[in-house]
Parts: structure tokens; sequence; C-alpha cells
């Protein structure tokens, strides 16, 4: 098929030539992603009463959807200016200044000559646009996916500068929605195009989500999210677990002291209480699988940890009244200490902060 071609210079003296457009984008490869716009909520975790899309509506006369024949074209060319290209990217200054670059060398027809592959059509399209000042080609509103190609782009070429307006421009449109509340494509793209955008709000509730859902090393989807952002939601991660095991190791110590007080008991039903609730718990441990050192938290997420935690049994057993005879059934339980304890874990977890990453990298 022909190729499609783009004037985007009236005058141009390069040609780019995108051979083999992408069609696979951030692929999500553990089966069943419905990515259906996840219930999301508030910065908390705490679901949403309803669905919310996760994109704003867009007007009819700002998308700029790929053509049937673009997509299925073997390449596609822009006409652009160099001079353009190179104030607005020291990647571009690079390739058409150096010598030894291929870009650098004219073709028979006088033109620079820059062959690419594997980018969003589109998202190329929308971005060399910009770069241009073809401002009025350029939409207002774009979908999570484009602004996270387009972001890709953006870090390959090292133009951000020449994008921050419309970058504010599109972000601005999703000021208002919330990001998912569960481990998903989706919030994937939240956290890279919170990243590449400054979108510090965005960034702190995504990385919070990551933190509490992830199962260890976090899977970037390949989007080129600097591995100091991945190391820390996995320090943060491990951070929490920790803090499971201590709450758990002092719940543990306490029913095993010998000066255990039985809270609801009468003072001869101590040493009975503790040894039931210590024998539970460790009973529990080993059933959810964890005990209080040495676990490595791999392939387990904080949340289901903590939910785990939460459904260790309790005894069932009875004491006996000054009668002697066994009649009454123990009040103690695990269910409140445990759930108190993952609580306040839970309510620890913060996300990470965009300016000090940013700062420390």
């Amino acid at each position: 098929m022909a190729d499609i071609v783009h004037k985007i210079d009236l005058n141009p003296d390069t040609v780019i030539i995108l051979e083999d457009p992408t069609v696979d984008f951030a692929v999500w490869d553990t089966g069943d992603d419905t990515l259906a716009r996840t219930s999301t909520g508030s910065f908390n975790g705490d679901a949403a009463s309803s669905e919310t899309t996760l994109e704003p509506q867009k007007n009819d006369n700002t998308s700029q959807e790929l053509t049937e024949n673009e997509a299925q074209s073997h390449s596609v060319q822009y006409l652009v200016s160099s001079r353009h290209l190179m104030l607005a990217s020291p990647w571009f200054q690079r390739a058409l200044t150096r010598e030894g670059w291929t870009e650098s060398d004219r073709d028979a027809d006088g033109r620079y000559c820059i062959r690419t592959s594997g980018w969003d059509s589109n998202a190329l399209l929308i971005l060399l646009n910009i770069l241009h000042l073809r401002n009025r080609r350029v939409p207002r509103l774009l979908s999570l996916e484009t602004l996270a190609k387009i972001a890709v782009l953006v870090d390959y070429y090292e133009c951000a500068e020449a994008v921050d307006l419309f970058g504010d421009v599109w972000t601005n449109a999703y000021e208002e929605t919330p990001v998912p509340t569960s481990l998903c494509r989706d919030l994937v793209l939240w956290l890279w195009v919170s990243w590449s955008f400054q979108l510090t709000e965005k960034f702190e509730q995504a990385t919070f989500v990551a933190i509490k859902h992830s199962i260890g090393d976090f899977d970037t989807l390949d989007l080129p999210l600097p591995a100091a952002v991945t190391e820390a939601i996995e320090k943060a991660r491990q951070e929490g677990m920790l803090k499971l095991q201590s709450g758990l190791a002092a719940l543990l110590g306490e029913y095993r002291s010998k000066q255990y007080s039985c809270p609801v008991g009468s003072g001869t039903s101590s040493f009975e209480c503790g040894s039931m609730m210590y024998g539970a718990l460790i009973k529990g441990m080993d059933t959810v699988g964890i005990s209080t050192e040495g676990d490595s938290f791999d392939g387990i997420s904080l949340e289901e940890l903590c939910n785990d935690i939460r459904r260790i049994r309790s005894p069932t057993w009875y004491y006996s009244g000054s009668s002697g005879y066994y009649q009454s059934q123990h009040m103690c339980k695990l269910t409140r200490p445990l759930k108190d304890m993952t609580d306040e874990v839970e309510k620890s977890l913060k996300g990470l902060k965009l300016e000090k990453l940013k700062k420390d990298i």
C-alpha cells in the first residue's frame, strides 16, 4: 500500500519516515484486562459509589484518529522543517548536525531523511504539529492512551519544554478524574502520564495504589519510567509488609507474656486466654503464609495480606465458673486486634512525592 504523507511544513527540507507504525502499546499481558474503567475512589482507596470514566468526552473537532488507510499503511511520511526540529529537540539537533549520523546527510532530493519505527503515527503527527507551531491542528482533548504515547515521544526526543502548554491543556481536562483503585493497565498509564507531565497529585495517588496492590517487581509495560520510581514503589511495599510482621510479632509477644492479663475474663483465666490466642495466631499465620521474620512477600499484595490476616480464625473455648463446670464461652477474639493492627498499617501507606523523586534522580 502507498505511503501516507503528512505535509506539516510548507517548505519542508526534511522527511521523517515512520516504518511499521506501532499496533500494540503498553501491552497488559495478564489475561483478562477489561480496561472497563475500574471503579475509582478517593485518595485513601475507598471505592466510589459509581463508575467513572478515565477520559473526558471528546469534541467532534478535537480528535485526530488514525484513518483506516493509515493504520494499514506500511509507512507514514512527515514533511517537516529541520530548523523547527532542532530548535525544539536536542535529539534532532544531534541527529541533523553530527558527522557520522545518517540523518545529517541529505538525500538526492536535497532533504534530510530520518527513519524511525514503532511509534504511533497519530501521536507523532500531534507532536510534530506542536513543534511546527501548527496549533490549530492540535487536539485539545486526548485519551489517556494518546497522552501516554505522546509522553513516550516527548521523553525520547527530549522536547518537554516545547509541549508544556499543550500538556497543561490536556491534563487539566483530567483534574477531577480519579485514578483507578486497582492494579490495571490504566493505572500504569496514569503513573507514566503523571510522571511525564508532572502531575503531583495524580502521581501520588497512582503510586499509592501501586504500593497497595503491587505483588513485587512492578511492571511498567515497557514504558520508560525511571528505575528509581519502581524501586521506590517496591521499597514502600516492603516497608508496609514489615509493619505487618512487626504488628503480628507484637501481638504474639503480648499473648505469650506471663504478665498477660485477659481483658474480659477473671484473673484466673489469663493463662488459658493467652495460650489460646497465642496458639490460634500461630496457626493462622501458618495458614496465611507469614512469619515474623524472613519473608520475601513476592506474589502477594499488601491489601491481600491485610485481608488474609483479618480472616485468621479466633478460637472458640469455654471456661469454668465458680462452680467448676465449663459453662461460659470465653469472649476474647483475635478479630479486633488483627483488624486494628492491619487498619493502622493501611492508614500509614502514602503515595510517593513526585518532586522528591525528580530531585533525587
